[in-house]
């Protein structure tokens, strides 16, 4: 029997960094993992621009687009 091939989902946990994006690679291979799964948000086709555009000051942008 062939073993279970191991998949971890890095998600949207990168928050857009490359550099940490390539470390999380790293780290999942470095445990065995075999691949690794992400996530593409496209804000615009699920949300309407009121609430994209909302003031909403966070450490990414001063609205949730800009997040």
């Amino acid at each position: 029997m062939k073993r279970p091939l191991v998949v971890a989902d890095i998600g949207l946990n990168h928050n857009g960094q490359l550099d940490w994006a390539k470390a999380m690679i790293a780290t999942a291979a470095a445990n065995g993992v075999d691949y690794v799964k992400f996530q593409k948000r496209v804000p615009e086709a699920v949300y309407v621009a009121e609430y994209l555009d909302r003031p909403r000051r966070t450490q990414w942008g001063e609205t949730i687009r800009a997040e």
